[in-house]
């Protein structure tokens, strides 16, 4: 695992925010089932129990080639500075505050060789844990964590700020 830090430059970095937090931002909320590889739940009612985040795909290939509107200006600046072959996936996820740090399942992000490369948008308490050592990796802005996405990982969301954004991008 790598760890990169002051990843792009201010104003780079600070574009990307500005666009990801604008109110005319669209988000997509998906809610998640703990305990069950974080499978995502497609039901009709809202519980307590549950959880939930917003998610943005900027690109996927599955179930067919879609690319955001905003994939060219967030995305440039940070495939620029990244070595690799392809990129399969990228979303942005972005985790809602709680009393308590949830953590979510340990989990790949495919089955598949690949490298991921996440890209934190801004400072929290919340992290990123890498198995099997349980290393964490603190959620920093304008850092970039790159790793073998073979290696299960697992987010852990935060307690001091309303918002754990970043982006997930899936190199192969």
């Amino acid at each position: 695992m790598k760890l990169y830090k002051n990843f792009l430059s201010k104003e780079d970095h600070k574009r990307i925010c500005t666009m990801v937090y604008h109110r005319d931002f669209p988000w997509f909320n998906e809610c998640l089932e703990l305990g069950n590889d974080n499978k995502i739940v497609n039901d009709d009612k809202i519980e307590a129990s549950q959880v939930w985040k917003q998610q943005h795909y900027l690109f996927t290939e599955h179930p067919q080639r879609f690319y955001s509107p905003f994939f060219h200006e967030i995305m440039m600046p940070l495939l620029g500075k990244l070595n690799f072959n392809t990129y399969k996936r990228i979303w942005i996820n972005n985790y809602y505050r709680d009393k308590e740090p949830i953590k979510f399942d340990y989990h790949t992000d495919e089955d598949y060789s690949h490298l991921v490369a996440i890209y934190q948008l801004n400072t929290c308490n919340g992290y990123l844990e890498y198995s099997p050592a349980g290393e964490r990796v603190e959620s920093v802005e304008n850092s970039l964590i790159l790793f073998d996405g073979t290696v299960k990982h697992r987010p852990v969301t935060q307690t001091d700020m309303p918002f754990r954004t970043n982006i997930n991008i899936v190199l192969t």
